[in-house]
């Protein structure tokens, strides 16, 4: 984003967005989780294979169950699919989709980002999570169906079609649909990857929901109309500089 983009209003509409999640039980906000009386004393670490790491859970009437929670900011950067481009075997067992957001300054955001123990003077948090998976890792999961929006140049079916490795990511809405400047909701989870005293901590993007794309409309439009006016005076200019 640029000097094009009013922040006043998205974060006012941010602000406003996550006082209404705060009030939705179903969908835990972060800040409410990490808030609430005895969490720590209810919440245990728990070791889950395929593939191996370490995820945060609680247990209710129902079992055991992954602690997922909710966050909501403005978009900053986005890797999301479809994959352009040629992929070498080694390359897949790499390539993540990840998203970022920020608050623009909200100090409501910030509380949120303090919640997950971040440091920086541009509070932004990120979440991501593989695409694919190396069959070794997982050797019961079976392949995801993915929607042809998500991969309209074939990538990740014809990966599958290789039998090397299984897809284990998908999503409801098309990620062309998302850009820099949305207000999002995302529902992300904490694990932990690696062996003994190297565990690597990481918010793992579980959903994206789309909640506001009005701003990014008006930041493009007022974009495109400056350039307009800066080329309109230019042979003005011109103009001018041959009359004198």
């Amino acid at each position: 984003m640029d000097k094009d983009y009013d922040e006043k209003e998205p974060v006012e509409a941010l602000n406003g967005m996550r006082a209404i999640c705060l009030g939705n039980e179903i969908q835990p906000h972060l800040s409410n989780f990490v808030e609430g009386e005895g969490w720590e004393d209810s919440t245990t670490i728990c070791k889950f294979e395929e593939p191996s790491c370490w995820r945060m859970t609680q247990v209710d009437a129902n079992g055991v169950f992954e602690v997922v929670v909710h966050v909501q900011g403005v978009i900053e950067d986005k890797k999301l699919p479809p994959i352009r481009g040629e992929l070498t075997k080694k390359k897949m067992q790499h390539i993540r989709q990840s998203i970022t957001v920020s608050g623009l300054g909200s100090k409501a955001f910030g509380g949120d980002f303090d919640a997950t123990k971040g440091t920086s003077e541009q509070p932004m948090l990120e979440m991501s999570n593989r695409i694919f998976t190396p069959k070794v890792e997982v050797p019961n999961m079976n392949p995801a169906k993915v929607d042809k929006q998500m991969d309209k140049n074939g990538v990740i079916e014809q990966t599958n079609a290789m039998d090397a490795i299984g897809r284990k990511k998908t999503v409801r809405i098309s990620p062309q649909k998302l850009h820099v400047g949305h207000i999002v909701d995302i529902a992300f989870s904490m694990v932990a990857f690696g062996k003994g005293n190297e565990l690597k901590a990481r918010l793992l993007l579980r959903n994206i929901m789309l909640l506001d794309a009005t701003h990014t409309q008006k930041w493009l439009k007022q974009k495109a109309k400056n350039q307009f006016l800066s080329v309109k005076s230019q042979p003005m200019l011109r103009q001018c500089l041959e009359l004198q």
